[in-house]
């Protein structure tokens, strides 16, 4: 009998791990199959790239370099005409790791270059195909992503949570 309550947030945590595990085992099929999915693979680009500007600060020359480093268009003909090499696979985990580093609190640091060689080796690996690479890299991006907007959204909540103390303890009847 399971029983899942506000409190029980190892239930929903065990869901949320084997939803992405069931998505990322779904986008291996699209991609490794005889005819890839490759509209998918365009959206998961796309969704990456916006992904990124939203973590980058409001910046146009900044916004600018994501959606050229990141050019979707470019992206999908590569793609559709499997003109990809190792070099151009190398050079967006460059600069998306490169990126996201600068976007990261320091402390995130070492996960990012774990996860940025961890992606340098797989490109080394003899015979790599675009679909071998493309379910890791994606992973690895949205990880770290996720780990970074986890770490914005718990600082917001420290500064409001501090913020609101300061507050009630400077007005009239407080406990300044």
């Amino acid at each position: 009998e399971l029983h899942v309550g506000v409190e029980d947030g190892g239930a929903a945590e065990e869901i949320e791990e084997n939803m992405k595990r069931a998505f990322w085992d779904m986008l291996d099929q699209a991609v490794g199959g005889e005819k890839p999915d490759y509209d998918w693979v365009v959206k998961l680009y796309r969704e990456q790239r916006d992904r990124l500007c939203a973590i980058t600060p409001s910046r146009k020359d900044l916004h600018e370099e994501v959606h050229k480093a990141l050019d979707v268009e470019l992206f999908e003909q590569m793609l559709r005409n499997q003109a990809f090499e190792a070099s151009d696979l190398h050079a967006t985990v460059s600069f998306t790791f490169s990126r996201l580093s600068q976007l990261c609190s320091p402390a995130r640091d070492p996960e990012i270059s774990a996860r940025r060689d961890e992606l340098y080796a797989l490109l080394k690996q003899e015979g790599l195909t675009f679909n071998r690479f493309v379910v890791p890299f994606l992973r690895a991006f949205h990880t770290t992503v996720d780990d970074i907007e986890g770490d914005i959204s718990a600082f917001k909540h420290h500064m409001s949570s501090a913020s609101a103390s300061a507050s009630a303890s400077h007005t009239p009847g407080g406990a300044a």
